[in-house]
Formats: structure tokens, C-alpha cells, sequence
């Protein structure tokens, strides 16, 4: 099944990939598992899956809240290793951190833990030390593996790859200044996204932490923003907030409707708090003024227009132009490799009801692609070539129109296309 996909996206779209850590897993399902990890705020217990069937690796880094912990202090860690079945043999224990927060457990003096014997993992062991975080460990969120494998030797355990028996855990640990009384600060903020809409009806969420000992009552919070438009809000969190937890606070109802560049800070008030170098959040937001209407695009300038994101490539390929009548314009060269591709146009100013979406489009056979003309090429059945649109940047689509293959008529002339677009938002 072949499909083609053309977007209208009055929005830009932003994907951001993500470091991977390395991979660690048993090869085989049987014998021992991991039953419980403790290490400061963690424990946690699971189970085998079924008769003689124990995970091969589990990921508790999103499920499980982190462990707090800080440069400097010493904290047990615990591990019981049980049997998936009725069998059990000599097992030992290895932990890693990722000191240095760079998606590497492998770095000197990141192999925390390692047991000195082995012991034998029927009906069940528990292999217990503790662990010193170094001075230089870089403060944040980062990653604690657990590693319990069928051998006599914990020197034999690394942080990657495969083993027989056994199973790995990996669990997410936050590195933070050494605790005070009362510490209150922010985490992280939450939202408007970069890509999100602005409007007299923003609302804004951050994540607060207390980082100290205290548990405190009713947190003063504030919110100023500056710039294309300003505000400045104080509320309370209300009730209690326990020591080393985080809640997410909201402002609603704030006006950034108006285009421009936005700096917003929003910070804790706490007047007892005795470290105040965590307070505040500072972020800035852009919402941008929309391409003005009547808006067109000819592609002329050789180069791939502003506002446009995507996969589809302009102009070149196999050396000849690619828009009507010899003019230029975008392609994407779609095989059993790659068949699908997504174009996202500039956000555009305010629609009318008669507002119009134009475009002109053909579909040629790339063999023949150096033909006068091009060859035209019959689509299938499943095929589609499909028109969204976004009023709130991208957050949300709605279908306009789809191209369906037995509606395409195989020709080497470009076809040209309207679309009403009517009212389906303000801009």
C-alpha cells in the first residue's frame, strides 16, 4: 500500500529526538528476577509474568517517581532477586549511574555497586551496599540501572548489552543540592510549547518542587511577563506541600494575543525559603504575525519557502524543473522505502468565509521522469493525497479535503485544485 499525503498546516511542527541509553537484557525468560529495587524514595516491587516466565529488562524511569539523592551523601541501595520457577542458581548484583547525565553508563566510577559474593537465588537474595554520590556529579535527572545476572562474579555484569539469565531495571534518580529546611522552587515549565497559539486566554503551567526537609502550607506563587505583552499574577498553591514531591500550578485567563516576542517568569515566594537560586523560571515565547493575505507561494526563489516544514525537497531532482510549465516547485520522491511524506505551509492571516485554498499537483513515474513531461503514473486504490488544517498551531488538525487514487487521473499535466476552505477558524 502506497499513500500520499499533502498538509495544509497553518502551523509550524517541532519533533525533538531523545538520547538513547544503551541496551541491557537477559536472553532468556527463566530463572531469576528482579523482585524489589529500595534506594531512597524508590521501592519498588514486581512480579514474574507468569510459571517460569521473569522479565528480560524493565524501564521504571517514567513509571516510578526519581530518588532524590545529592553530591555527597551516601544512600543504601537494596536488591532482592527471586526465581521465575523452580530453579535457582548463583546470582550477583551490579548498579550504574549516570554521573554525568550523558545518556553514558559507562564512565569511570559510574559502576556504583557491585555485590562482593554471589549468592544462590532460591527462593530468594538480597544484595544490599550503599552508594556515594561523588562531589562532581552533575546535578538533575538522570539514570540508575540495576543489573541481576546468573553468574559467580558481579566483575563479569557491564551496563550494556546481553546476558543469559536475569533481568535488568532502570530507574530515574534526581542529583540535587544537598536539602535545607525550607526550599521551595521550580521544576520545569510546562506550557505554552514554542509551537503553541498565544490568545487572550493563555493559560500557563509550571511544575513546582519542594526541595526541602519542610513540609510547607499554601505557597505564594507569581507570575510576571514582559515584552509584547505584560502581565503579573500572584496566587497560593493551596494546602500542603510535602517535602520532596511536585504539583503542577496553572494561570488561566492570561492575554498574549498580541504578536510578539514574550518573556515570562514565574517564581515561588516562599519567605522563609532559604535557597533562593531556585526559584524562578524564565522562558520566552514567540507568537509570530501570520503571512499576510492573499497569500501565494511560486517557489521561484530556488529555495525552500519560509514557514515551510517538512520532507518534500525543492526543485531539483534529476536535474529538470518541477513546477507548471517549466517553473519551479517542491517534490518528494516516494518508493517502497519511503511512501509517505508531510509538507507544512506558514500560518496565514484571518480566513473569510469564501477563503480558498489553490494548488496545482501531478503524480509522474520517476523512471520516465526525464521524458518530456514526465510519465503519469496510476495510482491505487489506498492511495491519497490528504489536506489538513490547524487553527490552534498544530495542536489540533482538521481534514479539509483527500485526493483518493481512483479520484486521480494518471496524466503528465499539473491539475489544479480548490479548495473552499470556508470558516473553520479566526486565522
Amino acid at each position: 500500500m502506497r499513500k500520499f499525503y499533502s498538509s495544509l498546516l497553518f502551523s509550524f511542527l517541532f519533533l525533538q529526538s531523545q538520547a538513547q541509553y544503551c541496551s541491557s537484557a537477559a536472553t532468556q525468560p527463566a530463572d531469576e528476577d528482579i523482585f524489589n529495587v529500595t534506594f531512597q524514595t524508590i521501592n519498588n516491587s514486581s512480579a514474574c509474568i507468569g510459571a517460569g516466565v521473569g522479565q528480560n529488562y524493565t524501564n521504571f524511569s517514567s513509571s516510578v517517581a526519581p530518588a532524590i539523592v545529592w553530591p555527597g551523601g551516601t544512600f543504601n541501595l537494596s536488591t532482592t532477586v527471586g526465581v521465575c520457577g523452580n530453579f535457582g542458581y548463583s546470582t550477583s548484583v551490579a548498579a550504574f549511574i549516570d554521573y554525568n547525565r550523558n545518556f553514558s553508563l559507562t564512565d569511570g566510577g559510574e559502576k556504583v555497586y557491585a555485590s562482593p559474593t554471589f549468592q544462590n537465588s532460591l527462593p530468594s537474595a538480597v544484595f544490599s551496599g550503599n552508594v556515594t554520590i561523588p562531589i562532581t556529579a552533575s546535578q538533575g535527572l538522570t539514570r540508575l540501572r540495576v543489573v541481576a545476572v546468573e553468574t559467580t562474579s558481579s566483575a563479569a555484569i557491564t551496563a550494556c548489552g546481553g546476558y543469559n539469565w536475569g533481568e535488568t531495571e532502570d530507574y530515574s534518580i534526581m542529583i540535587l543540592p544537598q536539602p535545607i529546611a525550607n526550599d521551595m522552587g521550580m521544576s520545569v515549565f510546562n506550557n505554552p510549547l514554542p509551537t503553541e497559539c498565544l490568545t487572550k486566554n493563555t493559560s500557563i503551567t509550571v511544575t513546582v518542587f519542594n526541595y526541602g526537609t519542610n513540609n510547607q502550607m499554601n505557597v505564594p506563587i507569581h507570575l510576571s511577563v514582559s515584552g509584547a505583552n505584560t502581565a503579573n499574577v500572584s496566587a497560593v498553591i493551596p494546602g500542603t506541600f510535602n517535602s520532596f514531591t511536585e504539583q503542577q500550578f496553572t494561570f488561566t485567563g492570561i492575554d498574549l494575543s498580541n504578536y510578539g516576542s514574550n518573556t515570562i517568569k514565574v517564581f515561588t515566594g516562599l519567605l522563609t525559603d532559604g535557597r533562593p537560586t531556585n526559584d524562578t523560571v524564565t522562558v520566552i515565547r514567540t507568537f509570530a504575525g501570520p503571512a499576510p493575505m492573499p497569500y501565494s507561494e511560486n517557489f521561484e526563489s530556488g529555495v525552500t519557502p519560509p514557514g515551510y516544514v517538512g520532507n518534500m525537497i525543492i526543485n531539483s531532482a534529476f536535474g529538470v524543473m518541477h513546477g507548471n510549465g517549466g517553473s519551479k516547485g517542491m517534490y518528494f520522491n516516494l518508493w517502497n522505502g519511503a511512501t509517505s511524506f508531510t509538507e507544512t505551509l506558514p500560518k496565514v492571516g484571518t480566513l473569510r468565509n469564501d477563503a480558498v485554498f489553490s494548488f496545482d499537483y501531478r503524480i509522474v513515474n520517476r523512471t520516465g521522469y526525464l521524458n518530456p513531461g514526465g510519465v503519469g503514473t496510476t495510482t491505487l486504490s489506498d492511495d491519497s493525497l490528504t489536506l489538513w488544517m490547524s487553527s490552534d498551531c498544530g495542536t489540533t488538525f482538521q481534514h479539509v479535503q483527500t485526493i483518493t487514487g481512483v479520484q486521480h487521473t494518471a496524466t503528465n499535466a499539473f491539475k489544479n485544485i480548490k479548495v473552499l476552505i470556508k470558516r473553520q477558524s479566526r486565522n
